[in-house]
């Protein structure tokens, strides 16, 4: 037997009837390969144990439902492990690929697994063919720990959804989850905990793997399927959310959409609306998913932040945005975003309203603001 090993060494008091069957391998009569195949069945189960049967509870999540029957499997052992705080487990797989899609599929479904950073698994061979394999989670919290921390979280999460009704719309539900976020929460490359919910609910403080953490655990509290989506995005590793609105798919940014994070907007942290309700064209440019499956296209406007206020503009038809700008203004905005469906017409609006101060003709009696703005999407925000 060669047990090959990632992470820890781990010692077994069953060597003894493992030598005696090999010895019994290289001794008897008969096919050696009806041989081999029944005592690696036995080593599996003396040596590794036999895999765990768990119940799953995980069916309407968007990321297992994107796998094997195979890879299920192993997704609830491995998720069953970590809620229990379990050291190790035999998983149903032989295959590494496989241990670690399952693997990635939790932590994209189940944003709130704080306590856990990676894992390690043993692989168990004879005759060089693999007959077991162990998955190990990295704990970074004890178990008491992980529930004192867990209670300090709630009674943030509780604090910060107790403003939305839970028979709001999708829609309204993901647009105060990313307003709440952007607004309670600094971006900060040097923050504690950034790669898991702690830093956002009692540090306040995080970086985008946290952000989209936090956006998943959130939403999915309200009712809305979302997963955790990681790949690049000018240039660098970042995370961001994909939601499913009334049945469609969109993309949520909320790190994008802090305005500090990306250096839009000195002074006061504001919001960038154009990573609310995104679609696959919008991030083309700019974000590249890394995911051991493929992502549906977002295609669907319905829910889109700037369809939805009724701020999208097909034409630069100045009167039609002054009087919505007018109308905001009247209800007491102190941000008002736009968008344009082309370059054109977002450049002759933006001439016209800033260039030509013709802004202020529908804000009555502002003497300044600030703008800022998104031109790869179009979009001109204006703070009042």
């Amino acid at each position: 037997m060669r047990k090959n090993t990632k992470g820890h060494n781990r010692i077994y008091a069953c060597l003894g009837l493992v030598c005696s069957l090999c010895l019994l391998l290289l001794t008897a009569c008969g096919p050696v390969d009806f041989l081999q195949e029944t005592v690696n069945g036995r080593l599996e189960k003396v040596v590794v144990g036999e895999a765990k049967e768990v119940e799953t509870i995980s069916a309407d999540r968007f990321a297992y439902q994107q796998l094997s029957a195979e890879e299920q499997t192993v997704y609830d052992q491995i998720l069953d492990c970590i809620q229990h705080h379990t050291d190790c487990v035999t998983v149903s797989t032989k295959d590494q690929d496989v241990l670690d899609k399952a693997y990635r599929c939790v932590m994209a479904d189940y944003g709130g697994l704080f306590w856990t950073s990676g894992y390690q698994y043993n692989t168990y061979s004879s005759f060089d063919q693999v007959i077991g394999m162990e998955f190990m989670p990295t704990y970074i919290y004890t178990q008491q720990e992980r529930e004192d921390l867990q209670a300090q979280i709630d009674d943030v999460a509780d604090l910060w959804l107790a403003g939305i009704d839970s028979d709001a719309s999708d829609y309204e539900k993901v647009k105060y989850v990313y307003e709440t976020l952007i607004s309670q929460v600094d971006y900060d490359a040097d923050s504690q905990n950034n790669q898991n919910i702690i830093s956002v609910f009692i540090g306040k403080k995080t970086v985008c793997q946290g952000y989209a953490d936090a956006t998943q655990y959130l939403l999915w509290q309200l009712g809305v399927s979302s997963i955790v989506v990681t790949g690049l995005a000018g240039g660098d590793n970042h995370a961001w959310n994909l939601v499913n609105l009334d049945g469609e798919y969109y993309y949520i940014d909320t790190t994008w959409g802090n305005t500090h994070f990306l250096g839009e907007l000195q002074g006061a942290k504001k919001i960038d609306y154009g990573y609310l309700g995104a679609s696959t064209q919008d991030l083309a440019a700019t974000h590249t998913a890394d995911m051991p499956f493929d992502l549906p296209a977002c295609e669907s406007v319905t829910d889109n932040y700037f369809y939805q206020e009724g701020l999208y503009f097909e034409t630069a038809d100045l009167s039609a945005i002054g009087s919505r700008i007018r109308e905001k203004y009247r209800r007491g905005a102190t941000e008002i975003s736009l968008r344009m469906s082309n370059l054109q017409d977002y450049l002759q609006v933006k001439d016209d309203l800033i260039g030509q101060d013709r802004i202020f003709t529908y804000l009555e009696g502002q003497q300044e603001l600030t703008y800022f703005e998104n031109q790869s999407l179009y979009i001109l925000t204006f703070v009042l």
